[in-house]
This record gives C-alpha cells, sequence and structure tokens, in this order.
C-alpha cells in the first residue's frame, strides 16, 4: 500500500515528465529492496 502512495506523491510533487520517470524507479528499485529485506526477516 505504501508504494502505491508514494506513486501518488511523486505524480503530485513531479511536473516534469522526466523527473515523475526517474523518482518512479527509484521508488520501485527501494520499494523492491524492503520487500526482499521484509522476507528475509520472516
Amino acid at each position: 500500500m505504501k508504494f502505491a502512495l508514494d506513486i501518488l506523491a511523486v505524480d503530485i510533487l513531479a511536473v516534469d515528465v522526466y523527473s515523475r520517470i526517474i523518482l518512479r524507479i527509484i521508488i520501485f528499485i527501494n520499494w523492491q529492496t524492503e520487500l526482499i529485506l521484509w522476507q528475509e526477516n520472516q
């Protein structure tokens, strides 16, 4: 759910299309990393 909220925040904050894409990639990588770490802790 946090991931979806981050995407929405990016759409509101980033007016420029390129910065929007870059931020989305960064968030996605960060989200994937969090998911891997969470699975390892289980």
